[in-house]
């Protein structure tokens, strides 16, 4: 496999949208999501239009699963060479209605996972 591309937050909206592009440029995708019902649906529709997709189920907050999701892709799929870092929470609140748990929420989304997702795969994207 040439190209294999990750993309997080795959569920829906742009992230959705990402992957389905990707497919379309006959590139396979890693769909990555914290719930896995709407990337397996993703996974099924892709693959039904003769697209390859693969459904990992991770919550990128979290060291351990990320991690664990990099070693099983590169084991069964793959080296990822592609990495849409898309998954994002925006929590709306007035600034005095915005508890400490949806501002460290948004960081440990927005900020951390990323993070989590590039220091895991640049060894291998590097290579």
């Amino acid at each position: 496999m040439e190209r294999l591309a990750l993309v997080t937050g795959a569920g829906r909206g742009i992230g959705r949208a990402i992957a389905i592009r990707l497919s379309e440029a006959k590139i396979p995708v890693v769909l990555v999501a914290r719930s896995d019902g709407e990337i397996t649906a993703l996974r099924n529709e892709i693959v039904a239009k003769g697209g390859i997709a693969y459904a990992c189920p991770c919550d990128i907050t979290q060291v351990t699963e990320v991690e664990a999701l990099v070693s099983d892709i590169a084991a069964e799929v793959g080296q990822v060479n592609i990495l849409i870092n898309n998954a994002g929470v925006a929590p709306s609140a007035k600034l005095e209605d915005t508890t400490d748990e949806m501002w460290r929420e948004t960081f440990a989304v927005n900020v951390d996972g990323a993070f989590h997702l590039m220091r895991a795969l640049l060894p291998q994207m590097k290579g």
